[in-house]
């Protein structure tokens, strides 16, 4: 289905696009009203490649927390590579890359390196391209801390939280 913006197109069903002669599997959300459908199309696929929104067991959702529910990674066990987003935080264990999202959206993705990624339709590599900007900040503030000479001019537009590990007064 074309949307109103020129060149994208939203994905409803689960299909296989063709690019540059890299046959991509690509997947919605998958629901109560499409599993059986999505599962369908899954089993019979004879791509290496997934892209998809998954909700997978396993994987941290955010640092320090691993998802207790969802799917089994062993569903799309016989692609080369999944790559699939819905989880902050980038990990990748075994054939399924959660790329994470490309900037820092609350204060759980603060002191997480973000950015996005590129696949090569060619020979199936993929790199990651970090994002330098950085919208949440923490600092930490003690006695040692030098005000006088502290830039804080790179606060501007930023999200500061400061943490007082200790002071004399």
């Amino acid at each position: 289905r074309h949307t109103p913006y020129e060149n994208v197109h939203l994905i409803e069903d689960a299909t296989t696009v063709d690019i540059d002669g890299c046959a991509l599997d690509m997947i919605p959300w998958i629901t109560a009203d499409n599993q059986e459908e999505i599962f369908s199309f899954i089993r019979k696929s004879k791509s290496k490649y997934l892209f998809a929104h998954l909700e997978l067991v396993g994987f941290e959702m955010h640092a320090g927390y691993s998802m207790k529910e969802g799917l089994s990674p062993k569903t799309f066990s016989h692609y080369d590579k999944v790559f699939t987003g819905h989880y902050h935080l980038s990990s990748e264990k075994g054939n399924i890359l959660y790329t994470g999202v490309p900037y820092e959206q609350d204060w759980g993705d603060c002191g997480n390196q973000k950015g996005f990624w590129v696949f090569d339709t060619a020979d199936g590599s993929y790199e990651f391209v970090p994002n330098p900007n950085k919208l949440f900040i923490r600092l930490d503030y003690d006695d040692s801390f030098d005000v006088a000479s502290h830039d804080f001019d790179q606060y501007d537009s930023k999200f500061l939280k400061v943490m007082v590990k200790g002071r004399t007064d």
